[in-house]
Parts: C-alpha cells; structure tokens; sequence
C-alpha cells in the first residue's frame, strides 16, 4: 500500500488549530552568514527569487508557520494511519517506510522554495520499521537514494529484480546501520540548457553545472566547517583533490 499525503506542498493551508501552534513572533528566520558570496545564477535560477527578495520579516513568519502548520497537520494523519496498525495488530507483518519526496528551503540562502541543490532541498527525511529488522531509535548516518526504494522492498519481500537497475538493496543498513555504505548519493536540476549535477557524500557536496559538455560552474562544499553550504571552495586553492576525485565519483555516477 502507497499513502501519499499532499501537504505540505503548496497552497500551505491547513485547519487553523495547526497554524495556532506556531506563534509568529517565535519564528526566527535563517540568516544568511556576514562574508559569504551572492549565490550563482545556476543554483538558484529561478524568476521567483526576484518575488521572495521582497520578503520583509512578517512575510518570512507568516510563510514558516503556514509550512510548519502544513507540517503538523499531516503529522497528524500519518499518526492515524500508524493507529490502525494498533488496531489491527498489524506490526509483526507490515514494514513500513515514511519518506518525503523532496526537501525544502525555508529562507536558506534567501531561498522559499525547492528544486536547488543545497542539502535542505535534495535530502529527503527516511524512517523505516521492518519487523525483525529495525530497532527503535536507531540512526543510521549512511546515504540511500530513492532509486534504493524498489530493490530495497523486493529484496525484503524475497522477490527477483531486474539487474540492470541503478539502486541497490540497503537492507543490510536496516539491521546495521553503523556500517559503511554508499560512496555517494545523487541529485539532479534543470535550467533550460544547463544541467546541474550533485554528489553528496558523507563530509562533501560537490556540484558541476553543464551547457552541454562545458562546466559553466562548480560548487563544494565541506559539511565538517560549513553544513549549511554557504561557503563554495571549488575555485579556492587547496581544495584541488576533493574537486578532481568528486567529480570523477560524478561523472561514474557510481554508488
């Protein structure tokens, strides 16, 4: 069975008891950090970014609490399908996995909106119980890809799959979540003619943008010093390596 839930996509309307949860003058918006460069054409590019430029403070609460209302609201739907598992004392028997299908910029990088490749729009939220499998409160910091969805259910189900697929089984993760995994995980936008592509490994994300076979632009970023990518270290000297051997791992696309 697939439940998919709308919110909180947009319009972000929800019933107003969500939104009463979230008080205005509590939401504090992301701020971009002193001395970092004017983002790339490429990363954002979009003719929206023109409209949320505009944005004064209200505006950026008023959008916060609708999206975390939005949030709350399907929250609380998921909630009452995981009930019915009680119910039916469905648990010994059913596996379950919640997963977003995108992420989100809630002001990072001046940004309301999706289709970017910062991590808070191309990481996706992952929960997963599996009887027999999964222990609770277990965190797993490995990386999979939606691509791993499909062989990762067959794989547990004792179904056959086709070889030729891109995504691997990370059932062995379910169970053991500590060991190593994936080399990268992948990510890819389109601006008309550009092309951006993103690996993300377990310190960097790097990202080449292509006008055919051109690199137009590049972008690394360390999550060790900087999680929230706001500072590129693609074009600075000493960082040679990490852009030579990510963009190898991206042009292999290889897990």
């Amino acid at each position: 069975m697939a439940v998919g839930f709308h919110k909180p996509h947009d319009p972000f309307n929800a019933p107003k008891k969500y939104f009463d949860m979230y008080r205005l003058e509590q939401l504090q918006p992301p701020a971009v950090p002193e001395g970092v460069e004017t983002v790339e054409k490429y990363a954002i590019g979009s003719v929206w970014k023109a409209a949320f430029d505009k944005f004064n403070l209200k505006d950026k609460r008023e959008f916060m609490r609708a999206y975390y209302a939005c949030v709350t609201f399907t929250d609380a739907q998921i909630g009452k399908v995981l009930d019915e598992l009680d119910r039916q004392r469905l648990w010994e028997n059913t596996m379950v996995f919640f997963v977003g299908d995108h992420g989100y910029e809630l002001g990072e990088h001046e940004w309301w909106n999706k289709n970017v490749l910062f991590e808070d729009s191309a990481r996706v939220p992952m929960i997963a119980a599996v009887p027999g499998l999964t222990r609770p409160g277990t965190r797993c910091k490995g990386s999979v890809e939606m691509v791993d969805f499909y062989p990762t259910f067959a794989d547990i189900c004792g179904l056959h799959t086709p070889e030729d697929l891109d995504g691997v089984s990370f059932r062995p993760l379910l169970s053991k979540p500590e060991q190593k995994w994936k080399a990268g995980a992948f990510t890819q936008v389109i601006r008309g003619d550009v092309t951006g592509k993103s690996v993300r490994t377990e310190r960097w994300r790097y990202t080449q943008w292509r006008h055919g076979d051109e690199v137009v632009w590049e972008e690394l970023y360390d999550h060790e010093s900087d999680p929230q990518e706001y500072r590129n270290l693609a074009d600075k000297e000493g960082y040679e390596r990490q852009v030579k051997e990510l963009g190898e791992l991206l042009r292999r696309g290889s897990v």
